[in-house]
């Protein structure tokens, strides 16, 4: 995935957290490792539940 389009997914992911009040706080390689296997297929949609569940907290 470009790097572009890996920051402009990462914007929109952070959009929607904030209008659900909450916010990323995993580092940035975990973020982009997460955002890969995203783009590549490689997780559920639980998979990617579990890490927001992990990786963000309430604003």
């Amino acid at each position: 995935m470009a790097k572009s389009r890996r920051y402009l997914t990462f914007i929109i992911l952070n959009l929607i957290l904030s209008c659900e009040g909450r916010a990323i706080t995993a580092e940035e390689e975990i973020i982009i490792l997460m955002l890969l296997r995203i783009a590549n297929y490689q997780c559920l949609v639980d998979d990617v539940r579990i890490w927001l569940l992990k990786n963000t907290d309430k604003l």
